[in-house]
């Protein structure tokens, strides 16, 4: 009736005329039928198999009181020839394995202790995406998903029956991994992180750039790296980097000089005013390692961005130093009572010194003039601002 049986109807059954058997009996025609792969047998809905059970535990299943009646017998359907097919034919295709036993339940277990292997293989591929957009993780886990789909399995039959059902899925992920597994084992990997790295560095500095050679060589570079299989395609990508980097480091190269004279403008407007102060001897030093270092980092940056940035950082620094020195200037003047006095007989107040950058004092970041009171109202505006 292929109805699932319990061991105790078995007893019930058998141990009466017109059979008699006594529980030895039965107990050993169940393990015989069992170990022959005729019957499958399940304890509370979970299958027992040779493969998830030790020799023991199904021993005390199948002769202790306490699973009489939790213990369920069935007609095990044995897999067919196209389904021992289907399944060496993705083990061939997928692990490269083309000899296994043919017993059922050993290519089970040789099967999903494959696809743990696998499995764990994938995880680590998958950690990568977490920083990079490598090619493959659509690949990747969708594998992960059918492996781990194959290794909650416990029952043979229905094993055979996923892997017969989902065999074209199989082979799929098998053609279409091939080259993501070479891609993470070779030096495409590096050379596609490379490539990443240099569009970073273009997009964070792209509003600085207008140039053709550097844009048409970006677009070349990004169309292979947003495509979702690249990998015949990274053999092109060294050549294209190597142009992308001529190109951008002519156009750092035409930016530079301007930066550095912004710098040596800053540090020669600094040293002028520090020149003339008594102090000058205690601070020199400081001001100009200061000075070397923005210097520095001009000249070994690779990034039109962090360039620009540079000339706001020098300008930041000269206001900076200005102020301290008129802070030093100030604190000189209270300690010291030469400051001579008016006509009343009081001192005067020392004038207080506050260095601050013009960029800071338009209140707008251009102006539009279409006529002579436009100008006016600017100049009027520019001219309360700065007092």
């Amino acid at each position: 009736m292929h109805t699932k049986t319990s061991m105790k109807s078995l007893m019930d059954r058998f141990m009466k005329a017109p059979y008699g058997f006594v529980e030895d009996d039965v107990e050993w025609l169940v393990a015989r039928l069992f170990k022959n792969g005729d019957i499958a047998m399940t304890v509370n809905g979970a299958a027992v198999t040779l493969l998830n059970k030790s020799e023991e535990e199904i021993i005390r299943y199948i002769t202790k009181k306490e699973y009489v009646e939790k213990l369920l017998t069935e007609r095990r359907q044995q897999a067919g020839i196209e389904e021992k097919k289907a399944v060496r034919e993705v083990m061939k295709e997928l692990f490269g394995v083309s000899s296994i036993n043919d017993d059922d339940d050993s290519m089970m277990q040789s099967f999903q202790s494959y696809s743990s292997s696998l499995e764990t293989e994938l995880e680590k591929i998958e950690i990568m995406f977490n920083n990079h957009s490598f090619p493959g993780k659509k690949t990747v886990l969708t594998g992960k998903g059918l492996l781990r789909a194959i290794i909650q399995i416990q029952s043979p039959s229905e094993f055979f029956k996923k892997i017969y059902s989902d065999r074209d899925d199989f082979l799929d992920f098998a053609e279409d991994f091939e080259p993501v597994k070479a891609f993470f084992a070779g030096e495409q990997k590096k050379i596609f992180e490379d490539a990443l790295k240099m569009m970073k560095i273009y997009d964070d500095s792209k509003t600085f750039i207008v140039d053709d050679k550097v844009e048409e060589t970006v677009r070349e570079i990004k169309a292979i790296l947003k495509k979702d299989m690249p990998y015949s395609d990274i053999p092109k990508l060294p050549d294209l980097l190597s142009q992308f980097r001529d190109a951008y480091m002519a156009v750092l190269t035409q930016m530079e000089a301007p930066i550095l004279k912004a710098i040596e403008d800053a540090k020669d407007r600094v040293f002028e005013v520090l020149n003339s102060k008594g102090y000058k001897d205690e601070v020199k030093d400081r001001y100009l390692k200061l000075f070397r270092e923005i210097h520095d980092k001009a000249t070994t940056c690779n990034n039109v961005a962090t360039l620009q940035n540079v000339k706001i950082e020098a300008d930041a620094l000269k206001v900076r130093l200005l102020n301290e020195m008129a802070k030093k200037d100030d604190k000189v003047a209270e300690e010291t009572e030469e400051y001579g006095e008016n006509g009343n007989g009081q001192k005067p107040p020392a004038k207080k010194h506050k260095s601050i950058s013009i960029k800071n004092v338009s209140l707008t970041s251009s102006w539009q003039i279409e006529s002579a009171q436009d100008l006016d109202k600017y100049i009027s505006e520019l001219r309360e601002q700065i007092m």
